[in-house]
């Protein structure tokens, strides 16, 4: 039986005795389907994330890396620094940066999971929209949310005993809905409003407090660390460092003989995971726009977005000369022709109003 070591070359593409794997996610799905064929499975709520087979190999998906060639550059930097193989670009970032991915007290890990709100879609307006449209997206979106984000070292955090709007801190606030504001914020209901919220769109149009953190303005964390290894790795890594802040769900491993062991996320931080989110929210809120896609906008052509090249610069993806359709949040594309999107579930235009086709 082979020895596995978690710091061999990896492999890919293929399984090896005793070395980190990395095989496309059908594969892996499929060898935790063979009775027989493994020692334990590794699983994030239904989806399979890691396979040590009956010989000692640590098979994982290639696909989350987005490349076979992103992997092999990934691999070559983890093997220079004498890390573990990790099983996700996420697990990189978290074993290359750990000062980030700590334990957090018990009592700044409930209350807020539940409404870290992460990508969404959003449309004004259903139909076919006349005139020439333009989508843009951000570069580098959630690495640029690093930046500028309201993220506290977590030491200064400490939990609101009462709604207090002119500290500075998350709250979570029964709302109507709230008109100029950011998803979900604009739908109303139970959300986390940040101070910079209050700063932007005015006070706001609570019903009830249940909960939240205040820490001081200037508690602010260190960033250059993080920001250096996120800047050295594919961008995988840099749109996944976050997700290990907002997991709430356990790591479940099956072991051949059928019992089955529940972990607890490591390094949850929905302080941290909020903020990241509520930076792009508030970036797209600034444009006025008919449809929203978790980092992009649909913007009329006469709309002006100055591009560029640099982290969080706008950059055009699509053209539409003759319009755009805008089918439900989830479906977009031309005016004419098939769509470019084609994702979530029919509305029947219950999130925009119906607009007749030109």
């Amino acid at each position: 039986m082979a020895t596995y070591e978690a710091r061999a070359d990896p492999v890919l593409g293929r399984l090896v005795a005793g070395r980190p794997c990395y095989v496309p996610h059908a594969e892996l799905r499929a060898l935790a389907a063979t009775p027989g064929a493994w020692r334990r499975v590794c699983r994030l709520g239904a989806t399979v994330t890691s396979v040590e087979t009956r010989d000692g190999a640590w098979a994982r998906a290639i696909e989350p890396w987005g490349s076979i060639e992103a992997l092999a550059a990934a691999a070559a930097w983890w093997r220079a620094r004498g890390l573990r193989a990790p099983s996700s670009p996420a697990g990189l970032v978290r074993e290359a940066a750990p000062a980030y991915y700590r334990w957090q007290r018990w009592s700044v890990q409930v209350g807020c999971y539940g409404y870290v709100a992460g990508g969404w879609q959003e449309a004004d307006v259903v139909g076919v929209i006349a005139g020439p449209h333009v989508v843009y997206d951000l570069r580098r979106a959630y690495r640029w949310a690093w930046d500028v984000a309201d993220c506290p070292r977590m030491e200064a955090v400490r939990v609101a005993r009462r709604y207090e709007p002119t500290a500075h801190g998350v709250a979570l606030l029964e709302l109507r809905p709230w008109p100029g504001a950011p998803w979900p914020l604009r739908r109303g209901g139970r959300c986390l409003v940040a101070t910079e919220d209050l700063r932007r769109y005015g006070p706001p149009p609570w019903t009830r407090w249940c909960g939240g953190y205040v820490w001081p303005p200037e508690a602010q964390v260190e960033r250059g660390p993080l920001a250096d290894v996120l800047d050295a790795l594919p961008p995988a890594c840099q749109r996944s460092y976050w997700g290990i802040w907002a997991a709430s769900t356990p790591l479940a491993i099956t072991w051949a003989s059928g019992k089955v062991t529940a972990l607890r996320p490591r390094g949850g931080n929905p302080v941290w995971a909020h903020a990241i989110t509520a930076a792009v929210r508030r970036r797209l809120a600034e444009i006025r726009s008919i449809y929203r896609y978790v980092d992009a906008v649909i913007v009329p052509e006469e709309v002006p977005l100055v591009t560029g090249d640099g982290i969080g610069a706008w950059r055009l993806v699509r053209y539409y000369p003759h319009g755009v359709w805008i089918g439900w949040p989830g479906a977009y594309g031309p005016a004419h022709g098939p769509p470019d999107r084609l994702a979530g579930i029919p509305t029947g235009g219950t999130h925009g109003t119906q607009t007749p086709a030109a």
